[in-house]
């Protein structure tokens, strides 16, 4: 099967290459920096596009068999034209925070999914929760560099909202199962099970051999705090800060049931982490 994998250098779309790649499949990774497609695994072959550009993804998409979007569910407007109609598969990942209260994208991501399943009604959408497992992932690692630099982590309020990060190596792989079946609808993809952000930090700090050292930081410092960051460096601190009153769960019923795999504890999947470097 040719598969076209968009966003095929970042930390998800790298391993989905090469799950497919171990499978058998020839991959296309689509990448918009050229720079970046050197780091496209090989031996997939590297192409340029914007994936916001109908006009620049239409050749790529004639040729493959099945789609695997996984640059980002804002950037896919170039996937929801009349080129979308032929590849026999199409799957796209979006994010499960289009479940959120919070977040400031969560009208953005429903209306990219709408958007995907107007031109193919007939596509799987796959709802990550928090991706984490590498120095690439945007949120785990950034807690373990900071409890390994300062020997403790700060605790936000009472700590007791739940998460359920997934492992980017275990969503790759049941990215690449559902490509290989087909299907359609939405799938969530979670961790093995939810944890408090308590126990999140513990089981960061443990993976550390730290003792198990968390602050509490009262929620209205905590936002006035975050206030302050945003104000400086344009960043969405207090919108972080609101998701932790949030539990960010998701059922995964279906992903086991398509794909068999069962994802990682996230107390191993940080030991892995921490030990991979």
């Amino acid at each position: 099967m040719n598969v076209l994998v968009t966003g095929a250098a970042g930390l998800t779309g790298g391993a989905v290459v090469r799950e497919l790649l171990a499978r058998g499949h020839a991959v296309t990774g689509v990448v918009r920096d050229p720079a970046a497609a050197t780091r496209v695994p090989a031996p997939a072959v590297a192409a340029t596009a914007d994936t916001g550009d109908p006009a620049a993804m239409r050749s790529l998409l004639a040729s493959a068999d099945s789609v695997c979007h996984v640059a980002g569910i804002l950037v896919s407007s170039g996937l929801a034209g009349d080129a979308l109609g032929r590849p026999h598969t199409v799957l796209v990942v979006s994010t499960a925070s289009v479940y959120s209260r919070y977040h400031s994208a969560t009208q953005r991501y429903r209306a990219a999914e709408e958007r995907i399943l107007t031109a193919r009604p007939d596509a799987m959408v796959v709802r990550p929760t928090m991706i984490y497992g590498s120095p690439r992932d945007r949120n785990v690692h950034r807690a373990v560099d900071f409890a390994r630099r300062f020997r403790f982590l700060p605790l936000p309020g009472r700590g007791d909202g739940l998460l359920q990060p997934i492992h980017y190596a275990d969503l790759a792989a049941a990215i690449a199962t559902l490509v290989e079946r087909g299907g359609s609808g939405v799938v969530d993809a979670g961790g093995a099970e939810p944890v408090t952000l308590r126990d999140a930090a513990a089981a960061i700090l443990d993976a550390l051999g730290l003792p198990r050292r968390l602050v509490p930081i009262p929620l209205a410092a905590a936002r006035v705090a975050a206030r302050g960051l945003d104000a400086l460096g344009g960043g969405r601190w207090a919108e972080k800060v609101d998701r932790t009153l949030e539990d960010r769960v998701v059922d995964n019923t279906r992903l086991v049931s398509l794909t068999g795999i069962r994802p990682r504890e996230f107390a191993r999947g940080v030991r892995d982490q921490v030990a991979a470097g």
